[in-house]
This record gives structure tokens, C-alpha cells and sequence, in this order.
């Protein structure tokens, strides 16, 4: 992160009640969390503070794809680079994976709930990547040090 401002992250949930917990999470991890209900709200703030380190968007709502072409369209020319954007879903809620890799071109996607080092961390390995191209991100959950391993040397390539 810069020195300067604290850098933000743009929260779009259906789920009210994972909401606190996110800002939460995303300010442990170093960064200023806001939570925006409509499009236009989300625009009038990246009109007031420029685009958003990250967008959080979540897969449940009906109009994810209008928010991301929203989100693109802000970007002009190569003077700015893309918002990186983490797709997110609730476990019991039913989303289509295919829908955040084709549709979205998401930079991670994330199931909730989860921890807070997991969440600390699929932020970080946003953050830290070149967002100019797209590139999956894995996340490997295995018990056995070897396995892990294995499956980031196997997925690397």
C-alpha cells in the first residue's frame, strides 16, 4: 500500500449480515472498507475518491454484471488500470462458478464465510498481481504440507 490516503475497497453484498464482518475484516487486512446498496451511490464515491483498490461483488445479486460494466467503464484509456475485481458467494446460496471466470472475468472468487487470514489473504494475492491481464486464482484448503505442494507446483504451470 501507498503511503498517503488509505486505500479502499468497494463492498457490494446481498447478504446484510456478512456485511459488518467484511469491513471488519478488510480493515484488518489495511484497508478502508465501503459498502455501497446502489450503482449510482458506488459512482457518486469513485467520483468523489477515484477508483477503489478492490471491488468485492457478490454473485447473488441479480445485477453483478451491471456493476462490473460499470466498474470498467471508469477506466479510460491506459491512464488507469482495471479495479481488480473478488467475486464472492455464500455457501448455501446457488451461483454458478463458470458465471464470476467467464461472464465477470473475476481476479479470485471466495465462498463465505471464512476467516479472516483467508480472506487477508485471497486480498493480498489480488493486490499484489499484475491486474493488466487476467490470471485464475486457486485457492488450495489441504491438511498435508505435501499435497499442497504438489497442487501449487501442478497449478503454477
Amino acid at each position: 500500500m501507498s503511503e498517503g490516503p488509505i486505500s479502499w475497497v468497494l463492498i457490494v453484498l446481498a447478504d446484510t449480515g456478512r456485511r459488518d464482518w467484511l469491513v471488519r475484516a478488510i480493515r484488518v487486512a489495511g484497508y478502508e472498507g465501503v459498502v455501497c446498496e446502489s450503482l449510482p451511490a458506488a459512482l457518486t464515491v469513485i467520483g468523489e475518491r477515484g477508483m477503489p483498490e478492490l471491488a468485492v461483488l457478490d454473485l447473488a445479486r441479480a445485477d453483478c454484471k451491471e456493476w462490473v460494466k460499470a466498474l470498467r467503464s471508469k477506466v479510460t484509456g491506459g491512464a488507469q488500470k482495471a479495479t481488480p475485481l473478488l467475486a464472492v458467494a455464500a455457501l448455501e446460496c446457488d451461483v454458478r462458478l463458470e458465471e464470476a471466470d467467464t461472464a465477470l472475468k473475476a481476479d479470485a472468487f471466495l465462498r463465505l464465510p471464512c476467516s479472516d487470514d483467508c480472506l487477508a489473504n485471497v486480498i493480498d494475492e489480488v493486490m499484489q498481481k499484475n491486474t493488466s491481464a487476467y490470471h485464475p486464482l486457486v485457492l488450495v484448503v489441504d491438511d498435508s504440507p505435501d499435497m499442497r505442494n504438489l497442487l501449487k507446483v501442478s497449478l503454477s504451470a
